[in-house]
Order: C-alpha cells, then sequence, then structure tokens
C-alpha cells in the first residue's frame, strides 16, 4: 500500500520507536510503501501507531497522510490503558445513570482547541473571558481537562466521564499574559450567569483576593458546586493549597496514583477534601490529538464529571436537588485512607439520596 510522507520522517530500524536505529529520513511529499497494518508503538504528540515497510523498518503515522485509510483510532487506546476506568467501574456507574444528560456544567480552563474528533461543543457555550483573538487552546490543558469530563462514547478515542452533559467553556487564560485572578472571576460569573450546576476549576493561585473569594460566593448562593484542584507542588514551595479550592465553598480536589497513593507534586495537606485518579491520565489534547497528563488539575474534572452524573439520576426523581449538596454525598461515599478520602463513583451512583 503506497502512502504520502506529510512531515519529515525518520526510518526506524526493527522497532517502532524513537530511540530505535534510523539510518535516513524521508522529505514530505516521499512516497512510501508499507504493508497496510499499523502497530502500536512508543507514543509521540498523542499518537502510538506506527506503520512498518516490507523490508521491516517503522514509520510513525503521525507523519503519513493516507487519505484512503481511515484507521478506527480506538486501537490505539486499548482499554487496559485506562486504568481509572477499569478500577473504579465506570462501565457500572454509567448504566445506573444516563451520563449526565439534562446537566449543565462549567469548565474555566486555558481554551479549546477544535475541531478534535472526541470533543461536540457547541460554539454558544463557548467563551472568551480574556479579550484574546480567540478560544483557542495554545497549552493543551484546557483541551485535556475537557475530554476527562466530556469526550463522546464514539468508539473513537478517550472515554469521558459525562458525554451528555450541557457544556459550557470559558476561555480564562489570555494568549499573551496568561492566567489572572481576574480572568477567572470573569469566567466564574459567566457560569453563573448560564445557571450551570457545577463548575470544573483546574486553575489555582497561592495569594488570596477579595474578587475571586466573592465570586465563589455568589456562585455557592446560586447553588453550584465548585470543583477546584487543589495545585501541585511548584519546587516544594507551595504549603497550602491553591485558592479557590482553599475556599469552604468549593470542593478541593488531589490527585492519586493507581495504587492510591497521592502524587507526589500534588499539594497534600488536611485541607483537601476528596482526591480521585491523577496519573497518566490519557484524554484529548491540541490538534486533533491526544496525550497523558498528571495532576490536581485532572482529578478535579473526574469529580466534576462524576458529580453531573449523580446529580443528573438524583434529579429523576428530585428535580429540585441542590447541586451544591453533591459536595456532602461525595464526601460521605468516599473511601477512607490514611491520607484523606478517595472518591467511590460506584459506591455514590448506588447510594443516591
Amino acid at each position: 500500500m503506497k502512502v504520502t510522507v506529510s512531515k519529515y520522517l525518520n526510518v526506524r530500524v526493527g522497532e517502532p520507536r524513537l530511540d530505535a536505529p534510523n539510518y535516513q529520513y524521508l522529505a514530505p511529499g516521499s512516497i512510501l510503501e508499507v504493508d497496510g497494518k499499523l502497530y502500536n508503538g512508543q507514543d509521540y504528540e498523542g499518537n502510538s501507531l506506527w506503520y512498518k515497510d516490507l523490508a521491516g523498518n517503522y514509520y510513525w503515522s503521525g507523519g503519513i497522510l493516507d487519505p484512503s485509510f481511515k484507521p478506527n483510532i480506538w486501537e490505539q487506546f486499548k482499554i487496559d490503558k485506562f486504568w481509572w476506568f477499569k478500577d473504579y467501574n465506570l462501565d457500572k456507574v454509567w448504566k445506573s445513570s444516563n451520563k449526565g444528560s439534562k446537566i449543565k456544567v462549567a469548565i474555566l480552563d486555558t481554551g479549546l482547541s477544535l475541531p478534535h474528533s472526541d470533543l461536540d461543543v457547541n460554539s454558544i457555550t463557548l467563551q472568551d473571558v480574556t479579550d484574546s483573538d480567540s478560544t483557542e487552546d495554545w497549552t493543551g490543558h484546557g483541551t485535556h481537562v475537557c475530554g476527562i469530563l466530556n469526550a463522546a462514547h464514539n468508539t473513537k478515542g478517550v472515554y469521558g466521564l459525562a458525554p451528555n452533559v450541557d457544556l459550557y467553556f470559558a476561555k480564562v487564560t489570555n494568549d499573551i499574559v496568561g492566567d489572572s485572578l481576574d480572568f477567572l472571576v470573569k469566567g466564574i460569573d459567566w457560569a453563573v450567569a448560564n445557571s450551570v450546576d457545577i463548575i470544573s476549576i483546574s486553575k489555582g493561585f497561592q495569594n488570596d483576593s477579595n474578587l475571586l473569594k466573592a465570586a465563589i460566593s455568589r456562585a455557592a448562593k446560586s447553588n453550584i458546586l465548585i470543583v477546584c484542584a487543589a495545585g501541585n507542588k511548584l519546587h516544594n514551595t507551595h504549603v497550602d493549597i491553591d485558592f479557590p479550592a482553599r475556599y469552604s465553598e468549593t470542593i478541593s480536589v488531589g490527585g492519586i496514583l493507581r495504587n492510591k497513593k497521592v502524587l507526589g507534586d500534588t499539594i497534600n495537606t488536611n485541607q483537601t477534601d476528596i482526591f480521585a485518579p491523577g496519573f497518566e491520565v490519557l484524554s484529548t489534547f491540541k490538534k486533533n490529538s491526544y496525550k497523558k497528563l498528571s495532576g490536581s488539575s485532572q482529578a478535579a474534572p473526574f469529580v466534576a464529571g462524576l458529580a453531573a452524573l449523580l446529580l443528573s439520576k438524583i434529579r429523576k426523581n428530585n428535580p429540585k436537588f441542590k447541586a451544591i449538596d453533591l459536595k456532602d454525598h461525595l464526601l460521605s461515599t468516599s473511601d477512607n485512607q490514611s491520607f484523606g478520602k478517595v472518591v467511590n463513583p460506584l459506591n455514590a451512583i448506588n447510594n443516591t439520596p
């Protein structure tokens, strides 16, 4: 089968890996003869699929254009890679819920890299509050967070916790100046104005702010559940979790490893309300790709997504149930560990009020 090289591409000898021997590179426009199959190999830029020629040499598929051959991208996402899927019984949780239907969730982050085959975001509910040129995500952080919560169940990539929610997304990171308390405040107020049920924030600051505190208070008074990443250590200088996670009106989330131990760079104090999967979480990334990232930033949308599933189920019988009251339910149904509480999705969904 003939394919076209789309970017400078190294010829790897013997193994589909970046460190395998390389004897030459192919320039864009080169025609390459391959055996027509895709092989799992080393991940690069969120893509671990490789082609092989008849001589046994490997070529990273991200550097090859083949309009006639469209592999099912799910092949690179074998279920055994999703430890947070299996270990936390998400398949059973989804069977007991309608995947977040009729629940409005706002994510406040760096923007979204669209289009993406796993993300279906309504442009009407996508907002930039930073006066940037667009809602584009230049770091990939916001796109990654969004996929954890809302990636479609379309057999093409990763699974989001709550794919059926009504998603609202505010870009709160300016393209030039970066993060700002003012931008985050604007994002929170935008979410409140749109009457969302849940806000997921994977941003934080070590310094308190009266403006930020007031914005969080306004959201809480609107009965919104505010889920915030506890934050990550910076050169071991951070002693307390970040704001707004430090406010009592929020539920603060730390990241854990698969063995349910705290991530090394997660700020771990008694201020952290709950812990959730945050290690090498594979999710959507910029330029329609996928990437593994770790941190409390990844744990927060996991909890926010679970909260959406719970709220959707509860409101079937109790339409007036307040989202903010989910904090107590999430904590009471969690597993107690020496360092704090670990989220238990199946227990939470099976014991909804």
